[in-house]
């Protein structure tokens, strides 16, 4: 029987990877536009003549991918010199549009959330430096906007033209970009632009594209192509050949020759049904000059909802031109099942709540903005009920700019409503317009056991920290100290027996009629503990009085609360502070986003180098929440959740960074201009010095990770190669929950339990698994997959590795769906306010508030006691902008606008508790944080191991990825401590989608890249793997080596011909030196410092991988290199 149930098992898995055809990436060749399109939202076919005309839009969804969307859409692409245009037209449902956001002069990021148009347009494919430029358009012509280029993302504003119109069921869309705003001065050749359609008032919210293929959002593989040639014919497809109601309706394409003429063109046309017969078209048609081919494309008989596929290429006779290629999928014959059927009008009130019980506050909002009935206006109001019984009336303020009304209500302990021997009450809002009851919503009060649990508080050492220790005015952590001035602020800091300030290091300067003060106080410790201190401070600053507090935990980071006493008139406050120039060549800044921010070298010249305006933010305006400038270790991080309580002036950068000689000063301006102080103000800052704590011992001998090891890799691993192994369960799915990565328990906790037995017996519970599937994932359409991780959950924890990492996603959450989602909704979810009756499933929304915490902790630890967890993973740490008006630093500006907070102490707590949690379990804390482009200290702290580089970018040269710059800043873990672990995303295989010669170039400069910065992967490619195999042969990472790395003071390697990455590794009897080439390879020479080699420099050097003894002359080799490739030299006494 048990046989039979494997069998059963693997043959299900076997299904799972049955593939589909490969389709063909959209490509358009096209003339320039003789007149420019009217951009007034009334799409004329004859004024876009000129351009490229495509039906429908394809599924970018799993299990869809490449089919196309039943509900209509056309669009059309084409340019003159000036301008780049694409219009959309859209079939619109009785729900009509989701169009809620108002433009907003500075940045749009809540597009997103309504029907809209998003394009990535690469305006130069050719260039040499190629720029990305990412917009989301809804209909009232908000707009948001972005550039990236390989390696940095860049704020980005332009004029663009948008209208849009709603008439008659259809959504005609029309927008101009300039070439100038792309970057290009004149049409380029060959441009690249991906066009997306965000469709929300249907069934399931979803995004369809122009190409059949998911892959890397911002990357060039599958781009859609558009060359540019103005004798090239104009394609324009109005309708495709399929099922529509209760007959077969042909197809229908133009072809219009612009030039003075004869044009002949190939047409390849092949319609191929599942069952039906197919049909291939492939003729050369000849169009007169300035005239128009009318070509139906019909087929044989066609079934209703018969799977089909569609591939259309028009080319020149000979092939080598395309003109308009396109392929895709069929789609479903009743389209219009997707729109949602419910009317909504955009001109009524939209009225929402937000209930917060840790707050005992709710909030109420009424969205006016659209609303042309002004007597809709009277009389608003919202009534909080118990059954029957009202409980409050509360009216509704006056409306702001931003066309919004909002209320707050303290309320009563909903708890006292529940009945005895319940845990749960349902309670109502009722909303009122002009005397009448128009709608009502509910929510829930519930009580939990794990509520105010005081999991991960105790005032404890976590290792590897020491703890806080006070001596002369000096606080000292794990590898610095921090000698205090009067206000409890560093004026030196030495970190790894380096100082990294400069002059008095931090000084808070006021101007006051226009003379400076230094703020002066006097310093006591407030509170101690073994792993915190607190200092206070009152102090003066000529008549701007305040006081100073700042709480230090152990693993270094100060937060600093500024007060200011009322009264006063400033002309401005700045925080400086002064670095030592000589220690500073590294920057990272990070926005309200991931895969935003900046890792690089810090700019050069002197005077301002730098300010804020140059970071890029989603919902955030000017303010920075994070900042580090250094070096590969030591190194100064200033952050926050946002501006609250500053004062700002247009015009005036929040940060500005100056060089002087030797000094590097970051200002702070937290009041920009002549103020009096009406009232007292509170600003939060914090601050971290780096390095924050030692790398784990033997880490280059850790791997990530051995659940996917097979081949070099698994033979590492059974051979001893490494210390420690991780098996990663990444995805809820492998541990039973019902969500992939929004749960943070299974559906049934006996799940944990059979995993923990099966670790410990080595028998998979095949009959428990196949009765898991029938119980929690029966009929989804997702359940084939979700079985497939219940399955492989238990594989992995069974494998090679010494300790299971569980996934949590520390931004996901089940809303609807679980009571602690329902009742802290608001709490938890990162918008000003939820719709309580569609909000659910969210990946990327979540704020871990304290109630939040609460809740995971409590859940974290009972998994760690049934065996089947040993450490913590959590996904998406990313800051990300936290509107919520109750329980964080939000606040209303004063256009009525709302200042997001960046989430940051939230998502720091949630690591630093479950650090807390593990010492109090007496376990060993190796947690790994995936935190792609944020490498943020006062977060991944508390963390043993980071994950980076999940960024999509295809298979570019890694070279071509990031800088040497961005992976000392970003990646390589020294500054946090923790074992750098790359994921390096892709969509697609590439062994599979490379020829041999390609993928060979293309691992290659994955493993000399990775290799050279200490960087570990956590894919299966052999080759990887054996270079690292062949470095530790040679000796490198033994107990009795020493490592060096390039960028370090004392590296004994001197490299000429190019620019590289190396890493050195010697013994008394041998070395080992691996080079990487970021240049255009060629011929190199190294010179070895003879005074760090344990045997005579008449040494013998070796290319490992071939054998071959390379040429020595006293301390030099020679050797040559591929672009981009690496070599791995022996050196040994001759």
């Amino acid at each position: 029987m048990q046989r039979l149930l494997r069998k059963i098992l693997g043959l299900f898995i076997m299904l799972q990877c049955v593939g589909i055809m490969a389709l063909e990436s959209p490509v358009l060749t096209l003339p320039l536009m003789k007149k420019a399109p009217s951009i007034d939202g009334n799409i004329s076919e004859e004024e876009w003549k000129y351009a490229a005309k495509m039906q429908g839009s394809c599924w970018n969804k799993t299990g869809q991918i490449g089919t196309l969307y039943p509900a209509e859409m056309f669009f059309w692409v084409g340019a003159d010199r000036k301008h780049f245009y694409i219009a959309v037209k859209r079939a619109v449902g009785p729900a009509k549009l989701m169009n809620r956001v108002l433009p907003n002069p500075d940045i749009n990021p809540n597009t997103f959330s309504d029907d809209s148009v998003e394009t990535v347009i690469v305006p130069d494919l050719n260039a040499e430096k190629i720029k990305i430029i990412h917009s989301n358009i809804n209909n009232r012509g908000a707009v948001y906007k972005m550039a990236k280029t390989k390696t940095d993302t860049l704020p980005f504003s332009g004029k663009w033209k948008t209208k849009g119109t709603v008439k008659d069921g259809w959504w005609n869309f029309e927008m101009a970009i300039p070439w100038k705003d792309l970057g290009v001065n004149g049409v380029p050749r060959k441009t690249g632009v991906r066009i997306c359609m965000n469709w929300k008032r249907v069934q399931e919210w979803v995004q369809t594209a122009w190409e059949p293929e998911k892959t890397q959002f911002f990357g060039q593989t599958a781009l859609p192509t558009i060359f540019w040639k103005n004798d090239a014919p104009v394609v324009q497809v109005h309708s495709v050949r399929e099922y529509n109601g209760s007959v077969v309706k042909d197809g229908k394409i133009t072809i219009f020759n612009p030039s003075g003429k004869d044009l002949s063109v190939r047409v390849n046309y092949h319609f191929f049904p599942v069952s039906s017969h197919d049909f291939k078209l492939n003729r050369v048609y000849t169009i007169p000059a300035g005239k128009t081919e009318v070509i139906m494309l019909s087929g044989g008989p066609l079934h209703r909802n018969e799977s089909l596929t569609w591939k259309l290429h028009v080319t020149s006779v000979d092939g080598k031109e395309k003109y308009y290629v396109r392929e895709y999928f069929s789609r479903p014959a009743e389209s219009a099942n997707v729109f949602l059927l419910k009317k909504d009008n955009d001109n009524r009130i939209s009225f929402s709540f937000a209930y917060y019980p840790s707050y005992r506050k709710m909030l109420f909002r009424a969205n006016v903005g659209t609303v042309t009935d002004k007597s809709q206006l009277k009389d608003l109001k919202a009534v909080v009920r118990y059954n029957r019984r009202t409980i409050a009336e509360i009216p509704f303020g006056k409306s702001m700019k931003n066309g919004e009304c909002l209320s707050k209500y303290d309320t009563p302990d909903f708890g006292e409503y529940i009945q005895k021997g319940d845990t749960s009450a349902v309670f109502h809002v009722d909303f009122y317009s002009n005397g009448k009851k128009v709608a009502t919503q509910q929510f829930e009060h519930h009580i939990f056991p794990w509520t105010g649990n005081r999991i991960g508080k105790s005032d404890i050492i976590v290792p590897p920290f020491t703890g806080v220790k006070w001596e002369k005015n000096t606080v000292k952590v794990l590898l610095r100290e921090h000698l205090l001035n009067s206000i409890g602020l560093p004026g030196q800091i030495v970190a790894k027996d380096g100082k990294i300030l400069k002059d008095k290091g931090f000084i808070l300067e006021a101007s006051i009629d226009g003379k400076r003060y230094e703020a002066k106080g006097s310093l006591k410790v407030s509170k101690k503990g073994k792993s915190f201190l607190n200092t206070e401070s009152g102090w003066k600053a000529g008549a701007l009085e305040g006081s100073s507090s700042v709480k230090w935990d152990q693993d270094g980071m100060a937060e600093w609360i500024l007060s200011l006493k009322k009264g006063a008139v400033v002309d401005s406050l700045k925080l400086k502070i002064t670095l030592d120039n000589s220690l500073v060549d590294l920057m990272h800044t990070c926005g309200d986003g991931a895969r935003i921010n900046y890792a690089g070298s810090v700019p050069g010249g002197s005077g301002k180098i730098w300010d804020s305006s140059k970071v890029v933010r989603i919902g955030m305006r000017d303010y920075v929440p994070y900042i580090w400038l250094g070096s590969d270790e030591q190194g100064l991080s200033v952050f926050g959740e946002n501006d609250k309580n500053w004062v700002t002036a247009k015009g005036v950068p929040e940060f500005e960074l100056f060089r002087d000689g030797d000094k590097l000063t970051l200002v702070l301006n937290l009041i920009a201009k002549k103020t009096k102080l009406s009232s007292d103000r509170k600003i939060r800052l914090g601050f971290m010095a780096t390095p924050v704590k030692p790398m784990p011992k033997d880490f280059r001998r850790w791997n990530a990770w051995a659940h996917f090891s097979n081949g070099v890799n698994r033979e590492m691993v059974k051979q001893g190669y490494f210390k420690y192994s991780t098996n990663l369960l990444g995805s809820g799915w492998y541990f039973g929950t019902i969500t992939a990565c929004s749960d943070v328990y299974p559906a049934d906790f006996e799940f944990l339990r059979k995993m923990a037995e099966a670790r410990k017996t080595g028998v998979r519970p095949d009959r428990y698994i196949l009765d898991y599937w029938k119980k929690y994932s029966p009929g989804d359409a997702r359940t084939n997959n979700r079985r497939v991780h219940y399955l492989n959950g238990f594989n992995r924890a069974m494998s090679l590795g010494n300790e299971n990492i569980f996934y949590y996603n520390a931004r996901g959450a089940r809303f609807k769906g679980t009571p602690e989602g329902r009742f802290y909704l608001n709490e938890w979810y990162k918008g000003a306010v939820a719709d309580r009756e569609v909000m659910d499933i969210v990946s990327y929304d979540l704020d871990p508030a304290e109630s939040y915490r609460d809740y995971a902790v409590w859940w974290y630890k009972k998994t760690f006691e049934t065996g089947a967890m040993d450490q913590l993973y959590w996904d998406d740490v990313f800051l990300s902008s936290n509107f919520n008006l109750v329980g964080t630093d939000a606040y209303l500006r004063d256009d009525g606008s709302i200042q997001p907070a960046s989430g940051l102490f939230n998502m720091r707590e949630l690591v630093r508790r479950s650090a807390y949690m593990v010492a109090e379990m007496k376990r060993e804390n190796r947690s790994m944080i995936h935190m792609t482009s944020t490498n943020i200290m006062p977060i991944i702290s508390y963390g043993r191991q980071h994950f980076d580089w999940e960024e999509n970018l295809g298979f570019i040269d890694f070279q071509d990825r990031h800088t040497r710059d961005y992976i000392r800043a970003m990646s390589h873990g020294r500054q946090s401590g923790n074992f750098p672990v790359m994921l390096v995303a892709f969509t697609a295989n590439p062994r599979k989608d490379l020829s041999p010669e390609k993928y060979r170039h293309w691992i290659r400069t994955a493993a000399g890249v990775m290799l050279t910065h200490e960087l570990r992967w956590h894919k299966n490619f052999d080759e990887f793997w054996a270079a690292l195999k062949q470095l530790f042969d040679c000796g490198y990472a033994t107990d009795d080596s020493k490592v060096y790395n390039y960028w370090q003071k004392d590296y004994p390697v001197k490299i000429t011909g190019g620019e590289t990455s190396s890493l050195f590794s010697v013994r008394k009897n041998d070395a080992v030196l691996m080079v990487c080439d970021w240049s255009n390879g060629g011929n190199y020479t190294a010179f070895i410092d003879k005074k760090v080699l344990g045997f005579s420099v008449n040494m013998k050097a070796v290319d490992v991988e071939t054998g071959k003894e390379l040429p020595v002359q006293g301390n030099k080799i020679n050797f040559s290199l591929k672009k981009h490739d690496f070599i791995i030299i022996k050196l040994i006494k001759r």
